[in-house]
């Protein structure tokens, strides 16, 4: 697995303006957008970044970090960020997701796309509101993809939520999340041990009690996510049920370690008289 950091091309940001003030800084891995608006009308700026060549490989996702960054406001606003992904200039993807509240995370798009030449990223930012100043600043997209394997190997990308995890495939341990390896065709069992955490869900396999099933193809990667969550602390209730449960076996250990001592003893004593 790896990835392209693709660097802003500052020549070719465009943004729209209407009726309103409109700041909009663009550096070598930063955009700056800032806007003034009366409700109903909204702002934009588009990006293209410089391209990189990738080949036969496959696109998991494009990332961007979003920060706010200052602003003065008493209503609520709309925002969104758009993508576009181009191959040898033709758009294999676009999509679009809202941004809500004042985050300060990474934005993820899931791609998914098989891809032979040269990438290109292009997006929009858009803010609508009512009154206020609202700056937000987007870093350098990064692709993150992996080569695709040749036609008789089939790959498995396993990851972890939380990360960090020992992953086991078929009973074997194959190392920690998240991990990339080469499989046989067909279906394969994957478990993975956190201290504190169980498996709560798979995503792209089928959960089977305590681990995820996931059926591997030739030439393909499947990817395969074990989501984990916390195992909760008992509650009196169970500790004392619990407790309940294991008393009558600790009392007949108690009771019957003394007699295997005297047996044992009594064993060893006609074996001296021999």
């Amino acid at each position: 697995m790896g990835s392209a950091s693709l660097i802003f091309n500052t020549s070719t940001l465009e943004y729209y303006c209407p009726a309103w003030q409109e700041c909009v800084e663009c550096g070598s891995e930063l955009l700056r957008v800032g806007n003034h608006a009366a409700w109903a009308l909204s702002s934009s700026a588009t990006v293209e970044t410089y391209s990189t060549y990738l080949s036969d490989a496959t696109i998991l996702s494009v990332q961007l970090n979003i920060a706010f960054d200052g602003g003065i406001f008493d209503v609520d606003f709309e925002s969104y960020i758009k993508i576009f992904l181009y191959v040898d200039g033709n758009e294999i993807y676009s999509y679009r997701k809202n941004i809500t509240g004042l985050p300060n995370s990474t934005i993820v798009f899931d791609i998914g796309k098989k891809v032979n030449g040269r990438v290109s990223v292009k997006y929009e930012v858009g803010v609508r509101a009512l009154t206020g100043y609202i700056v937000w600043n987007f870093s350098n997209p990064t692709i993150i993809y992996e080569y695709n394997p040749p036609s008789t190997v089939a790959r498995l990308s396993i990851d972890t939520h939380p990360s960090g995890a020992t992953v086991y495939v078929d009973g074997n341990t194959v190392g920690t999340s998240p991990l990339t390896l080469d499989v046989d065709e067909g279906y394969h069992e994957i478990s993975a041990e956190l201290t504190g955490y169980r498996l709560k869900n798979c995503v792209n396999s089928a959960k089977t009690d305590s681990m995820c099933r996931a059926y591997c193809k030739s030439g393909e990667v499947t990817h395969v996510v074990l989501e984990l969550e916390q195992i909760p602390a008992p509650t009196p209730v169970e500790a004392v049920t619990t407790l309940f449960n294991v008393l009558p076996h600790l009392l007949i250990m108690v009771t019957i370690a003394p007699l295997m001592t005297a047996v044992m003893n009594m064993v060893s004593q006609i074996g001296k008289g021999d």
